[in-house]
């Protein structure tokens, strides 16, 4: 079968519920970034695991971010990576944190994983964190998915559809020889990986 060229335009409420209880699961899913034309890998913060944190750096760039509310990020004690943004629409990333303890450098895929449960666990605090460190969180609109419709924001909308907790795993899937992966290849990966594909707007289209 050959790969779709463009992204669906119809809603997609079977690819959500799909997704969503793949999510619930603990497996990673791929999701497309309609207006940017990238694919990302998502994945359950509360459920990550050394395997699945493993893939998630195995196919993408290695940059993995923790998609949470400003809210978690104030009761953890994290602030913004930087006092001013020069883009009104780019990521708000916030300081890089690694786990405090139960760690050895904090790149391995299993110290990414536990600082991942960590900040999607809610009786964590900030003295389980140290600064800076390996994991990047990123901050999303207040208003979520529907204010902007973007990766971090999407994503967190499958946590909530999943009840699999408040935090959401990203990175961008790409190729062998790290290209960003747009339609085609990401679907020719989900293909692969027989993983679940579904995009930003069939996310947030009435219905699904």
């Amino acid at each position: 079968m050959s790969a779709v060229l463009e992204p669906p335009a119809t809603r997609e409420p079977a690819q959500v519920a799909h997704a969503v209880a793949e999510i619930r699961a603990g497996r990673i899913v791929v999701l497309f970034d309609d207006i940017a034309c990238e694919g990302v890998l998502v994945l359950a913060a509360r459920l990550a695991t050394k395997r699945t944190v493993a893939a998630m750096v195995r196919h993408t760039s290695g940059l993995l971010r923790a998609a949470m509310t400003a809210a978690d990020l104030d009761r953890l004690a994290i602030p913004p990576m930087v006092a001013r943004h020069d883009e009104p629409g780019q990521s708000r990333f916030a300081v890089a944190v690694d786990a405090a303890t139960g760690i050895t450098t904090g790149i391995s895929a299993g110290d990414r994983a536990r600082a991942f449960r960590i900040l999607a666990d809610p009786a964590s605090v900030p003295g389980d964190l140290i600064r800076p460190g390996h994991v990047i969180p990123e901050r999303v609109a207040s208003g979520g998915v529907l204010e902007r419709p973007c990766r971090a924001e999407a994503a967190v909308e499958l946590m909530t559809r999943a009840n699999a907790g408040p935090v959401a795993v990203i990175g961008e899937l790409t190729d062998d020889v790290a290209n960003v992966a747009r339609w085609p290849g990401s679907v020719a990966f989900a293909r692969e990986h027989q993983v679940p594909i579904l995009t930003i707007s069939g996310l947030v289209a009435p219905g699904s």
